[in-house]
């Protein structure tokens, strides 16, 4: 199924993997309800990057000076959570597959 130039490639309980232009998409269903908040004034969204090797690249952004916030699992990803150079929250993440 293709809209808008995503393509889905595999639907789960919480999480949509779709593909676009090469590039594989990972949507995840938050653990709450989404809060109020003011289109472009509040940050509201995370960017995550997939790598292949979570602890190879943590060790790659450490040397390079990014400070890590937080570690986490879920049943799709684990990840590491830091602070890009504008100070906004990314992760970077290694998939686990899903059921």
């Amino acid at each position: 199924m293709e809209v808008m130039g995503l393509t889905l490639i595999k639907a789960c309980a919480d999480r949509l993997d779709l593909e676009a232009d090469g590039h594989q998409i990972h949507i995840f269903e938050g653990e709450g309800k989404a809060k109020p908040y003011r289109h472009s004034s509040d940050a509201s969204s995370t960017l995550v990057f997939l790598v292949a090797n979570l602890a190879t690249k943590k060790l790659e952004l450490e040397a390079l000076g990014y400070k890590f916030i937080h570690a986490g699992e879920n049943a799709y990803s684990k990840y590491w959570a830091f602070r890009g150079p504008s100070g906004i929250v990314h992760e970077i993440s290694e998939l686990i597959n899903c059921n």
